[in-house]
């Protein structure tokens, strides 16, 4: 297809013309410690979850969402902090409406909490948002 590069296109003509000039690569086996800085040929999926649980990204309260929808800067909320899990430790304690559990970063979530308040957005915290 010749292109005269003299003539102004649009946005989508332009992307027309190129996909229509682009062509998949070959593909090529390599040993895994050798695949830094390539790109899949396709895509590939864990045959199992890695870590196995729900984990806190950081330190912070582990809530039900639903407890906390209503907070706002304006508006207080309370919850009873009902314990503390650590790094790479799980609390057998179901959250509860109300409840908090304090956690560190890579503590697992225990049951009932599905989000957490990061140690920023506490109040009484010293590194206030």
């Amino acid at each position: 297809m010749a292109v005269d590069v003299n003539k102004p296109v649009s946005l989508h003509e332009a992307q027309q013309i190129v996909l229509g000039q682009a062509q998949p690569l070959p593909t090529e086996l390599v040993p895994l410690e050798e695949g830094g800085g390539r790109v899949l040929a396709r895509g590939v999926r864990a045959s199992i979850d890695e870590p196995p649980t729900t984990q806190a990204a950081m330190d912070g309260y582990a809530v039900r969402s639903e407890d906390v929808e209503s907070a706002s800067p304006e508006r207080d909320l309370f919850l009873k902090v009902v314990g503390l899990v650590g790094a790479g430790q799980r609390s057998e304690h179901r959250l509860k409406g109300g409840e908090t559990l304090r956690v560190m970063t890579g503590a697992t979530l225990p049951e009932g909490a599905d989000s957490v308040v990061p140690d920023e957005m506490d109040s009484n915290s010293s590194q206030k948002v």
